[in-house]
């Protein structure tokens, strides 16, 4: 007999409806149920759905099935959603595409029932006409295969498939098991009925198989009958179960329970038929108004939690409680919170009243303000009196009356003329006494100390950057002052600071710093920045990430009593701080897909009740104790599934898969099933050894183009909607070669490619050499020539301009003078007989050779100028070689056409440096007329020396540039006055040692 047994759902539960509003094609469901991966498919009268939470994608006649007038839908074991409708034909939906299985014989239609899945396949069965009468058939797909079978001369009268997938039919008074084999079909007799429990229950209209129950109930009536089909029971029946102002609907089983669908409740009941719960239908619609015509629908999910389809939408109902309780707010419309100064006594300011009121839980004082402007923040100071810091000014006001008084006009700051200094349009201020008050003004935005003594009378800029607030730590007598990319930390007993800039943000992940809490219980720093909420521990100097499963992007930071509670259109997080840097586990009240509120505008905290003001009115919830933080309830669960597709593969749990892909397609289809998601999915991806950070993926698609075949990479995802964002799921991806590209094939192309290009190297090469030969040794014989060429102008060039000073010594009889001006002048005409048969020189016998060029100049020019050569010590000079005689013709110049045209004595500088490996370069410079000036005074005169340096500086680039492994480049500075002289750069590059 069915015993009554009441277990009625909790009356405040979080609901969530689904209908034709947001996404549904149609509010009418017939048939619910959960696949593999977690999609929850809806059957509906335009076309089944499936939803992960997010999106709705519809599938119906447009899409290629036979009818949009689904009845239910069942999974096989293949991953195969099977769609039962009455058509022509049964077929299946797989990667979002519908394939036709089964075809109906000429004339007849599919009429569905009692489809179950067995294995890799499908059973069900449906009414045939054969010979003129009706008669039941069963039908079967296995695999690609499928076949149907009428036991021969057996009229049946009803048939089912049990949950033991064991076909159940009726023919006459008797009940038999079929169980259809190869050739024929095995029929076994299991109970013979009388005429009343035929009646009853066989020809009733509403008549289902639950178990080893014939059930059969009067349709808007009261009365349930049952038959034990295996057992001595005869016919039952009660109509004690119903509520008095119940009536039954519609009845189904579902696993394995037997639900019985009232006008008002839903009844469940076990494998015995005993009623374990009865569910109001209204818990689970939030108290919305039903049609009691249409039947409920009820599926209880682990994943999806409790769904109740219905005539008017889908509910979706987690079964948590409701933490949020309306309240009108009457009377703080217009306002915002600005502050409390103790646990019981909260501040909020209409800006359009002009009003200060106060609020002691929901009673409510007003009070009209002098001089103020708009209220921000009101700090409790001591019994009597806060620190009220306006748009415009700072004042005392009184805990009792109101009565505001300005900061500054005090008696103390007037004797010392303070008021007049007085900083307009303050952000933060802390008063640390009636005589000092530290604040941060919109002005300068700088942290400034406003304090009186015999010294100073006016305010103290104490940090030159540009601070957005600051935070006052009383356990350690200390403020905290930040910016989005600064936080900095002032002693002002000890004058002392520390500053925290952007790069060491950074590094610890934080970015962008929007508010700071002290904890003043364990010394703890709490920061908002971007999506997140960080715990500083000061004593460990450590720092850990709270709440990271959601996005707190617009959410509100508190610390109330040790408990960090966190307000955003999510709901509610909680985490108690127990230590030095040390949490509980975090506690989530839940505004299930915005089913309260979709914006939080401002939040406050108060005799343990949280009071939020959003876009839907006004709410509250209590704090929750020390106790909710240590049961499982109030943990935060991973609620999502990522689902990965490839080809015709789904992967609902890819963390960790192997996904092997060709390269004729290097895309993976992306989806997260989240039956608590609100707003738009998104993506971002890393793949390891490709990419540094994360990238941002435009759309569901994950492209990977680029990675090479043979090749196994690891890719990791995170996705993230409006108010939540899930930890990075890797999956890893397998590149396939083409044929021609595996290990084998492409040894065999590497090894036939080198023997041929073997044969054809030799005999290239072969042929070549002789023609490369000769090439090469015309090439340096005319380099040759050239060079011989250019040393031959060079050779008299300096000779002519030496000679005349060996002359002049000798004819004054400074004998010793002219001996060491000729030995100087003999080991400079060595240096260039040598460097007309070696093209390179080291930089050491460069030195000397420059060295020797230009005291023969000083001894011809006394007193004209003074000169210094400097070689940096990282070049080897010994061993380092440049070309011969390039770098004399530039010092030529220096000193003819720059220092000795020069009215006073000048200087030259020549230096080689070697700015990287494979560089050297020489700076000639000197503080001579310049070039211009040369320009000009050569033109002016009457008498024109033909000069070659120029020209052979030009020659030599030349040749080198064209003929060997050393490129230069040149590069002429003119010197800005009041500085007069050239510096000639040049660049010597791609040498090679021991040239």
């Amino acid at each position: 007999m069915l015993l009554y047994a009441l277990g009625c759902y909790a009356q405040s539960t979080v609901t969530y409806k689904v209908d034709q509003n947001n996404g549904l094609p149609s509010s009418r469901i017939y048939g619910m149920m959960t696949d593999r991966h977690g999609y929850l498919w809806l059957s509906t009268p335009k076309g089944v759905v499936k939803y992960n939470g997010y999106d709705f994608k519809v599938f119906g006649q447009a899409q290629g099935l036979p009818s949009d007038d689904i009845w239910y839908t069942c999974e096989d074991s293949l991953g195969r959603i099977w769609i039962s409708t009455i058509s022509t034909e049964i077929g299946y939906i797989r990667n979002d595409k519908y394939t036709a299985a089964i075809h109906a014989e000429e004339g007849q239609l599919f009429y569905p029932k009692s489809m179950r899945s067995f294995g890799d396949g499908i059973a069900f069965v449906s009414p045939v006409t054969r010979d003129g009468r009706p008669d039941y058939r069963l039908f079967a797909v296995q695999g690609d295969k499928s076949f149907s079978f009428i036991p021969k001369d057996f009229g049946i009268t009803r048939s089912y498939i049990n949950e033991k997938k064991e076909y159940i039919a009726v023919r006459n008074d008797t009940v038999y098991k079929m169980l259809p084999g190869v050739d024929r079909v095995k029929v076994t007799p299991i109970r013979t009925f009388d005429k009343d429990e035929i009646k009853r229950t066989i020809e009733a209209r509403s008549i289902l198989l639950f178990k080893h129950y014939f059930i059969s109930y009067e349709y808007k009536g009261r009365r349930v009958w049952f038959l034990d089909i295996e057992g001595k029971d005869r016919l039952q029946y009660v109509d004690t179960f119903l509520a008095p102002n119940d009536m039954i609907m519609y009845a189904y089983d579902m696993g394995d329970y037997f639900y019985i669908c009232g006008a008002h409740n839903i009844y469940k009941l076990d494998g015995t038929l005993k009623v374990v719960k009865v569910i109001a239908a209204n818990n689970l619609t939030g108290n919305r108004g039903l049609d009691n015509s249409a039947p409920f629908l009820l599926m209880e999910n682990d994943f999806w939690g409790v769904c109740l389809g219905t005539g008017s939408g889908l509910y979706l109902n987690k079964l948590a409680e409701n933490k949020f309780v309306a309240w009108n707010g009457e009377g703080l419309y217009d306002s915002k919170p600005v502050g409390c100064i103790n646990d019981s006594v909260c501040y909020r300011w209409s800006n359009s009243r002009n009003l200060l009121i106060e609020k002691k839980g929901n009673a409510l004082k007003y009070y009209k303000l002098d001089d103020v402007v708009d209220v921000k923040r009101i700090i409790p100071y001591d019994r009597n009196r806060s620190l009220l810091v306006d748009e415009h000014n700072v004042y005392w006001i009184r805990n009792d009356d109101k009565k505001t008084v300005n900061y500054f006009s005090s008696e103390i700051f007037a004797k010392k003329n303070f008021y007049s200094q007085r900083l307009i349009y303050p952000i933060n201020a802390v008063a640390m006494s009636d005589s000092s008050l530290f604040g941060v003004f919109r002005g300068d935005k700088r942290f400034n100390r406003f304090a009186v003594g015999d010294s100073t009378s006016l305010p103290e800029s104490i940090m030159r950057y540009r601070y957005d607030d600051l935070v006052y730590d009383s356990l350690r007598k200390a403020f905290w002052v930040y910016n989005r990319y600064k936080v900095t930390y002032f002693d002002p007993a000890k004058n002392n600071m520390y500053s925290v800039n952007k790069n060491i943000l950074s590094m610890l992940g934080i970015g962008n710093v929007e508010n700071i809490i002290v904890d003043n219980k364990y010394g703890n720093l709490l920061l908002k920045a971007n999506d997140d909420v960080w715990l500083v521990d000061l004593a460990n100097m450590r720092c850990r990430k709270l709440f990271g499963g959601y996005r707190l992007g617009d959410a509100y930071l508190y610390l109330y009593k040790s408990t960090v509670t966190v307000v955003g259109r999510f709901g509610v997080l909680f985490s108690r701080v127990e230590g030095s840097g040390i949490v509980s586990k975090p506690v989530l009240f839940e505004n299930v897909k915005c089913s309260n509120y979709t914006n939080v505008l401002d939040a406050e905290i108060s005799d343990n009740k949280i009071w939020l003001s959003t876009d839907k009115g006004f709410y509250t919830t209590d704090v929750p104790d020390s106790e909710v933080f240590t049961k499982a309830y109030g943990s935060i669960k991973d609620r999502y599934r990522f689902v990965i597709s490839y080809g015709d593969s789904t992967y609902g749990n890819p963390k960790g898969s192997q996904v092997l892909i060709s390269q004729d397609d290097m895309r993976i289809g992306l989806d997260i099933i989240h039956p608590m998601g609100y707003g738009k999915i998104k993506y971002q991806y890393k793949i390891s050894g490709e990419n540094t950070g994360w990238v941002p993926l435009n759309g569901t698609e994950l492209p990977l183009h680029g990675l090479r075949h043979s090749r196994e990479y690891a890719i990791s995802i995170i996705a993230y909607d409006d108010i939540w964002r899930s930890r990075p799921a890797t999956i890893r991806v397998y590149v396939q070669p083409y044929w021609w590209q595996t290990q084998g094939m492409t040894a065999s192309f590497i090894i036939c490619g080198t023997l041929l290009l073997a044969i054809i190297g030799i005999g290239i090469s072969y042929v070549t050499q002789h023609i490369v030969t000769k090439r090469n040794a015309r090439k340096n014989f005319f380099m040759e020539l050239e060079l011989k060429g250019i040393y031959s102008q060079i050779n008299p060039h300096f000779i002519f301009n030496t000679l005349g000073t060996s002359l002049y010594y000798i004819k004054i009889n400074k004998t010793k003078e002219a001996y060491n001006h000729i030995t100087k002048f003999s080991r400079l005409l060595r240096t260039y007989i040598s460097s007309s048969r070696n093209k390179m020189i080291t930089i050491g016998d460069e030195v000397q050779n420059l060295k020797d060029y230009i005291e023969l100049q000083q001894d011809r020019f006394i007193n004209r100028f003074d000169y210094n050569i400097e070689v940096e010590e990282t070049i080897g000079a010994s061993t380092e070689k440049i070309p011969s005689l390039l770098i004399q013709p530039f010092v030529e110049n220096a000193i003819n056409h720059g220092l000795l045209n020069k009215s006073s004595k000048g200087n030259l500088l020549i230096s080689f440096t070697q700015p990287h490996y494979g560089q050297i370069v020489c700076k000639v410079e000197d503080d001579g007329v310049g070039r211009m000036a040369a320009n000009q005074l050569r033109e002016s005169s009457s008498i024109r020396h033909q000069s070659f340096g120029n020209q052979l500086i030009q020659d030599l680039i030349h040749i080198y540039n064209t003929y060997e492994n050393v490129k230069i480049r040149v590069e002429y500075i003119d010197k800005d006055l009041p500085d007069t002289g050239t510096i000639v750069n040049i660049y010597i590059n791609k040498l090679t040692k021991n040239t």
